[in-house]
């Protein structure tokens, strides 16, 4: 097997492996606040403040979920706009 061909394959293993994750768990913990929802308070705040990146919640979306719910969702716009064109 030749040096690109094994590369080509790692890539394509690792990604069909982040798909899967993705699919299986499409959440991650925020890497702001490290999962728990809420920053640390500042020199003036005295109570910790909802994170602004999870919005509380201490998870986020996973970039290659991220990335197919934006595909699907333009599928589904083209899909209806064609739809609309016939009628």
């Amino acid at each position: 097997m030749t040096p690109l061909a094994a590369a080509a394959a790692c890539l394509m293993l690792v990604t069909l492996c982040y798909a899967v994750l993705c699919a299986v768990s499409p959440f991650t913990t925020c890497r702001k606040c490290s999962g728990f929802g809420a920053t640390a308070p500042g020199r003036l705040r005295r109570r910790p403040q909802a994170c602004r990146r999870c919005h509380g919640s201490g998870l986020r979306l996973r970039l290659g979920r991220r990335l197919h719910n934006h595909s699907l969702r333009a599928t589904e716009g083209a899909r209806r706009l064609r739809d609309d064109a016939r009628h």
